[in-house]
């Protein structure tokens, strides 16, 4: 009895890849600016409770006002700024305006002065929530930091471009929410690398994963805040007009 060979099936192989399916999202703020924040609010409060009590509720009240609008401007200013970012895209908040930038638009980072983020076209977004480290030990890590990039990178945009080896890897991989305190340099390395990281994920190339991935720039204000300081000013106005 002869027996036939079993017949062999080509089966589709499956390329294995490094690039997680799912990336976490990562708030970063400044701790300085917001421990700042209370340190302020808490002055304010102490001394318009003590003048208060010094030469009466009138003189309290108004210098409680214009304590609140310095409270106001402190938190505007360093508590209230964010960068988020997301599979989807990466927003900066600033103290009035909100930026939504899609992943393809993320060209570079600028840390010079303060974190920029430039786009494909050459459109220049600061971000205030992560401050530049200031003093020689910053200016010497830096002036280190471009002599050895500029001899890795010759002939890239290298002078502003932020190497991703500082960046951590639960920062990029994973699933999970992390908030994180970092400065000018390690903000923008780290948007730089999650910039890379989404592009390189499958399907963005053919599109099929790029349906999630919010694309362009959007910009608009922050019309609570707006809100508020028109209440506060109309509030100071009036405490000051009738006590």
């Amino acid at each position: 009895m002869r027996h036939d060979a079993p017949v062999q099936e080509d089966v589709p192989t499956t390329v294995s890849t490094t690039v997680p399916p799912v990336m976490p999202t990562v708030v970063i703020r400044s701790l300085p600016a917001r421990l700042g924040t209370v340190l302020i609010g808490l002055a304010a409060v102490g001394m318009s409770l003590t003048i208060g009590l010094a030469d009466g509720a009138a003189h309290g009240l108004r210098t409680l006002a214009w304590a609140g609008l310095l409270t106001f401007l402190t938190w505007l200013l360093w508590w209230a700024p964010q960068i988020t970012l997301t599979p989807q895209a990466l927003t900066i908040r600033n103290a009035w305006r909100t930026h939504v930038l899609g992943w393809d638009e993320v060209e570079m980072c600028r840390t010079r002065w303060g974190l920029s983020v430039i786009t494909s076209d050459d459109v220049e977004v600061r971000a205030s929530a992560a401050p530049r480290r200031g003093g020689m030990a910053e200016a010497f890590r830096r002036r280190q930091m471009l002599r050895e990039q500029q001899e890795r990178h010759d002939g890239l945009r290298g002078s502003e471009t932020v190497p991703a080896a500082v960046v951590r890897p639960d920062y990029l991989t994973g699933e999970g929410n992390h908030r994180t305190n970092l400065d000018a340099g390690d903000a923008g390395a780290l948007i730089t690398a999650y910039a890379e990281q989404v592009r390189s994920r499958p399907g963005e190339s053919n599109g099929d994963a790029g349906r999630h991935v919010g694309r362009g720039i959007t910009s608009s204000l922050n019309r609570p805040v707006a809100v508020a300081a028109g209440a506060l000013v109309v509030v100071i106005a009036a405490v000051t007009a009738l006590l």
